[in-house]
């Protein structure tokens, strides 16, 4: 607790920052997270002696952290503790005297935390029993392998790999010169390929070496394009509380890792093929070296094919801000940056998180004005990814369209719907509100930073409401509608996530209110096909809402028929950064992958999965486009080559088309069949993660079926021989 004003002698850390008889809490994202971002993996220890070893390794000083907390004195002198969301393993107070060894308050409650911890909260659970399809394949390494140190294997990078997988005889890699990484892409494309070490005892100093990869035409694709990434694995609390397993989470670039004797580690390769490539196949090798062991060369191919991707007219957007979205640093200009660049390879749009205001209590529910009576747009906003201004500017400098997506974390927080009746006790009116939506104009608009549509996520979880809030939500939406004109907030629009049975509908059915995005949805209970029918009885455009995994935005997204989608991943964090430990509730982890997106101090992704995952789903999305462009642009061709492979393409489209089902059942299909629909879980939008094993070449399968066709319709169109055929080793590796 700070006595007063100033770091010197206020009684505080000394990695607090004091100031007005406040102790704020430092920056967690460098004291937590970056600092360790590379000692999480996985060690023998923590595998042998699962109880210490994982509090000792993981959770303390590594998850579990101390931070000084907001503290002030009101009136009568009573301690006001400010703790803004999260939850606490414990709390110690102490004077501000800097005299007080207040730490050794703090020491003795730690050493109570790791014995309650062993005593009561370490039953571990094997992966079997968490329900992720862990394979432990039954290969015994040969003799030169037992040599050699390690075995390496590859499977599909969307099937599991955790630290206590091994191979089965088909997965391991004997010839690296003749059974490596296999991929394929067109130009412009970024592609994943996989592979895992199975080390036989532990292995120092582990790093790889990517060649530049050649075609026999001499062309080249520098190895700079290679980004080599180790899949890391933590220790998460599971249900029942008193458990916990490994669960693999972000994608660290590899650098130089210690490997541990059984403790399986995933190799992450992400390939991007430079725009112009010409097409062929080049190669080159991965090298995998050790300071104790021999190297290992893995061939290396990748397929460029002789066409670009059409890219769809689809609106991607992701959320930027706080609570549900990108997590940056201290050096937040760095990171937008960073951030807006990787969402925009990823095809999305960022929103503009304003979050006002970030304190609920009625002092701070009202509208505020400069001194000029103007509403003051970055009052209270959180400051995370930097002010509304700041970010705006990020969002203008990358140059992602002409809309821009603004959220102001639930409108009914801001209080904006107590002026149509929502009764919560807020200054503001419907004159707020008026002057409000026109200062977004202002600011935004034309005339201001020269969006031509300004889209307010105010309505994400409002169609929740009952009674008189409820009412107030569809009062507010034919406001701003209703009000809009030639001088009134011409550019400004509502967006609508439909998460119960109400909303969307009821919403249209009132008339006169104006909702441009429609059918965005969690997929809580409603059929996918009623809100889309919706949307198009309606004449709207609709987005899909809450999506995760490669189909929705991929195949499903095609066939629907969607504008595009809206994403809000959530990376809550409760207590701090990364500790999940003490946060009692799931964190809809990625299972096994993660759907955070962090980014380190040098400004560089530190990725997840996830990421992957909805870039290829995006890429399907963008296949099925170009199969269908090229459908289209060789529609007049009467040459008989020409002919036989449209219809030939015609027919791939109808097949693709045939294996997407829109439905969101709750059966899964057998791994026989190759369909990809989303079946397996009930709700769609919300819940839709990774297919198991038998799926996930399942996508693939259907990629390479519209990019056989489109090749073979782009080369007979050029009067070119078509291209070969999917090599066994491709499908081997179950790669497109």
């Amino acid at each position: 607790v700070c006595q007063g004003g100033g770091r010197e002698g206020s009684g505080c850390r000394e990695d607090a920052d004091c100031g007005e008889g406040v102790c704020r809490k430092r920056d967690l994202y460098e004291e937590i997270y970056f600092a360790r971002v590379h000692a999480t993996l996985v060690d023998r220890e923590a595998v042998d002696n699962k109880g210490y070893a994982i509090y000792d390794d993981y959770i303390w000083p590594r998850r579990y952290r101390r931070h000084d907390i907001p503290v002030e004195t009101d009136a009568q002198g009573r301690l006001q503790i400010g703790v803004s969301s999260g939850f606490l393993s414990g709390l110690v107070l102490t004077p501000g005297d800097p005299q007080i060894a207040d730490l050794s308050a703090v020491d003795t409650f730690d050493a109570s935390m790791r014995d309650e911890f062993v005593s009561h909260w370490a039953e571990y659970k094997e992966p079997d029993d968490t329900g992720f399809p862990i394979v432990k394949g039954d290969y015994q390494p040969d003799s030169s392998e037992q040599n050699r140190g390690y075995v390496v294997f590859r499977r599909h990078w969307m099937e599991f790999v955790e630290f206590l997988s091994r191979p089965e005889g088909q997965d391991v890699i004997h010839d690296p010169s003749q059974s490596g990484l296999h991929l394929t892409a067109t130009p412009g494309e970024h592609e994943p390929v996989t592979f895992s070490v199975w080390p036989l005892r532990d292995l120092h100093n582990v790093r790889l070496e990517v060649s530049p990869l050649q075609s026999a035409a001499g062309e080249t694709i520098p190895a700079d394009t290679v980004e080599t990434w180790y899949l890391q694995q933590r220790p998460q609390r599971l249900r029942p509380d008193d458990s916990f397993g490994f669960v693999s989470a972000f994608l660290p670039d590899w650098e130089r890792r210690e490997l541990f004797q059984d403790v399986t580690q995933r190799a992450w390769l992400n390939v991007r093929v430079p725009e112009q490539t010409p097409a062929g196949t080049y190669s080159g090798t991965v090298t995998l070296r050790s300071d104790n062991a021999p190297p290992i060369a893995l061939s290396l191919d990748v397929k460029v094919l002789p066409f670009a991707l059409v890219r769809p007219e689809r609106t991607h957007v992701f959320r930027l801000g706080p609570g549900n979205g990108v997590i940056m640093g201290p050096d937040k200009a760095m990171h937008r940056k960073a951030a807006l660049r990787d969402l925009k390879s990823h095809g999305y749009l960022p929103e503009v998180s304003t979050w006002w205001p970030t304190q609920l209590q009625d002092k701070d529910r009202k509208i505020r004005r400069d001194a000029n009576g103007k509403i003051d747009i970055a009052w209270n906003a959180k400051t995370l990814v930097g002010s509304p201004e700041e970010q705006v500017a990020a969002v203008l400098e990358m140059g992602t369209g002409s809309q821009v997506w603004l959220d102001t974390g639930s409108a009914g927080r801001l209080g904006l719907f107590d002026a149509f009746g929502a009764g919560g006790g807020s200054e503001w009116t419907l004159a707020d509100t008026g002057d409000w939506l026109q200062a977004i104009e202002d600011w935004l608009g034309p005339k201001g930073h020269g969006f031509e549509k300004i889209h307010i996520h105010t309505t994400g979880e409002e169609s929740h409401f009952q009674g008189a809030k409820y009412d107030a939500w569809l009062g507010f939406l034919a406001f701003v509608s209703g009000n809009r004109g030639p001088e009134n907030w011409p550019h400004v629009f509502t967006s609508h996530s439909f998460n119960t049975e109400r909303g969307q509908h009821e919403a249209l059915a009132r008339g006169g209110i104006d909702l441009p995005a429609l059918g965005m949805f969690h997929g809580v209970r409603t059929d996918a096909k009623v809100q889309i029918q919706q949307a198009k009885d309606a004449g709207k455009p609709f987005l899909f809402y809450g999506v995760r995994g490669r189909l929705v935005p991929g195949f499903y997204l095609w066939k629907a028929g969607a504008q595009g989608s809206f994403h809000e991943w959530y990376n809550r964090f409760d207590g701090a950064l990364n500790n999940d430990w003490d946060n009692p509730r799931p964190l809809l982890h990625e299972g096994p992958g993660w759907n955070n997106a962090h980014y380190s101090q040098k400004g560089e992704m530190v990725g997840s999965w996830m990421w992957e995952e909805i870039r290829e789903g995006i890429d399907d999305d963008a296949y099925m486009t170009t199969l269908e462009h090229w459908i289209d642009v060789t529609a007049g061709d009467s040459r008989p080559d020409v002919v036989a492979a449209r219809k030939e393409a015609i027919a791939t489209r109808e097949d693709i088309w045939s294996q997407i089902d829109l439905v969101a059942g709750t059966g899964m299909q057998s791994p026989e069949d190759d369909s990809i629909s989303p079946g397996v879980y009930a709700r769609v939008g919300l819940n839709m993660i990774r297919p198991f094993a038998d799926r996930a070449k399942g996508f693939d399968r259907l990629r390479r079926k519209a990019s056989d066709a489109t090749s073979k319709l782009v080369l007979v169109a050029a009067e070119q021989s078509p291209a070969p055929a999917a090599t066994e080793n491709e499908e081997a590796a179950g790669q497109p």
